[in-house]
């Protein structure tokens, strides 16, 4: 499979295999596995769960976040089993600190993952701060 990555550093989502964008890459994929790349500057959410895919998808919840530029911010938003919006907010940087903050919903017991680094520390509120 052939596939284009714009600029930046992508990250892939479940090895963290780094690639550099601006160029075509050829992998081969069979029928589990797909070229699933993290766009940079990006924020994905993270599910708890692995077993079924209904659950309270706002507890235990990882921000996964990629490539983050120093003085950036990226928004990120939980959506609940049925559609509705169970959390949202944004991640930003300034340095080695980032913060987390829940501007609509309510996260329990989450955590920030920064380039593959999880936080030591879980939000339990509306704001987690990380980092140097």
């Amino acid at each position: 499979m052939d596939f284009y990555l714009p600029e930046g550093t992508w990250t892939h989502l479940l090895s963290g295999e780094k690639k550099p964008g601006g160029r075509w890459h050829k992998e081969t994929h069979g029928f589990l596995s797909m070229p699933l790349y993290a766009a940079p500057g990006s924020v994905i959410p993270w599910g708890a769960e692995t077993e079924k895919p209904d659950y309270d998808y706002a507890s235990g919840t990882v921000l996964r976040v990629f490539e983050l530029a120093d003085g950036q911010s990226a928004g990120f938003t939980v959506v609940g089993p049925d559609g509705s919006v169970a959390a949202r907010g944004r991640v930003s940087r300034s340095g080695g600190q980032y913060t987390a903050e829940v501007t609509e919903g309510a996260l329990r017991d989450w955590a920030l993952d920064v380039d593959g680094q999880r936080s030591p520390v879980l939000g339990q509120g509306r704001e987690l701060r990380w980092g140097d």
